[in-house]
C-alpha cells in the first residue's frame, strides 16, 4: 500500500517513528511531504499534481520525500494529512448545539488540513485521513469539577468528524496509550523531540525542554501503529 503523508513540523515524530517500525510493515510504503509552519499552504493544484509555489517549499518537499518535488496524487492509495492547523479544542458541553456547530465549522474553515483535503479531493477519490496536532504534553489532568462540564475528547472528535464536508475523509484520534486524560499527552512523549529534517542547520536538533507541543519518535511509532490498525487489512 502506498501512503502519502503531508504535514508540518509535527511530522518529524512520524518520520522518526517510521524508522523504528518500518521493518514490521513490509507491505507499506510511506512517502512524506512536509515543511515547517504553514508552508504547505503554498501548495497549488495543477492537473493531477500538488506543486509548490516557491523554491523554498519545493526544496522541503524534495528533501522529506527523498527526491520527489511534485506530488502526483494518482501514485497513492490513500492520504494522511497530519498536524496542519487541526487542533482539538476544549469545549463546554453546556453550550447550545447551534454554538457548538458554529465553532466546529469555524475550525474547519480555518484549518489548513481541510483546505488541503479539498485540493486532494478535487483531483482523486482515494481515502483521506486527518491526524490532529498532538495534544499538549502535561502531567496535570483536568479536575473532576472542570471535566464535568467539558465535552470528552471522543465527543469532540466525533462532532468534528460530522462537521467535515469533504467526502471519504476520516479523523484519526491520538492513541489512548499516549494520552494523559482527555486533552493532554503524557510528558514522556515530548522529551527528546527533534526538529523536522529538511536539510538545513536546524534539522534534527532537539527542541528545548519547555517545548510541550512536539513529540518524539516513540510517540510517532505508536501513532502510526494505531493508524495502520485502522487502514490496513491483514
Amino acid at each position: 500500500m502506498k501512503i502519502c503523508i503531508l504535514g508540518n513540523s509535527h511530522t518529524a515524530s512520524l518520520k522518526t517513528g517510521w524508522d523504528k517500525i518500518s521493518s514490521d510493515y513490509p507491505q507499506v510504503m510511506l512517502t512524506f511531504f512536509a515543511a515547517r509552519g504553514n508552508a504547505m499552504s503554498r501548495l497549488e493544484s495543477k492537473l493531477n499534481m500538488l506543486i509548490a509555489k516557491d523554491t523554498e517549499l519545493e526544496n522541503s518537499l524534495k528533501f522529506t520525500s527523498g527526491g520527489i518535488k511534485q506530488i502526483d496524487l494518482n501514485n497513492y492509495d490513500l492520504f494522511l494529512i497530519y498536524g496542519l492547523g487541526f487542533r482539538i479544542p476544549k469545549l463546554d458541553k453546556r453550550l447550545p448545539s447551534s454554538t457548538l456547530n458554529m465553532l466546529f465549522s469555524e475550525i474547519n474553515s480555518k484549518s489548513l488540513s481541510i483546505n488541503l483535503a479539498n485540493k486532494i479531493r478535487d483531483i482523486v477519490s482515494a481515502p483521506i485521513y486527518i491526524g490532529h496536532a498532538p495534544l499538549k504534553a502535561d502531567e496535570n489532568e483536568l479536575s473532576s469539577k472542570d471535566a464535568m462540564n467539558i465535552l470528552s475528547y471522543e465527543d469532540v472528535l466525533k462532532k468534528l468528524s460530522l462537521s467535515i464536508k469533504v467526502s471519504n475523509i476520516t479523523l484519526i484520534g491520538q492513541p489512548l496509550i499516549t494520552r494523559n486524560g482527555d486533552f493532554n499527552t503524557k510528558r514522556e512523549f515530548s522529551k527528546g523531540s527533534t526538529r523536522l529534517d529538511i536539510g538545513d542547520k536546524l534539522s534534527g536538533q532537539l527542541h528545548p525542554d519547555e517545548d510541550l507541543t512536539h513529540m518524539n519518535g516513540q510517540f510517532g511509532a505508536l501513532w502510526l501503529e494505531n493508524f495502520f490498525k485502522k487502514v490496513l487489512v491483514f
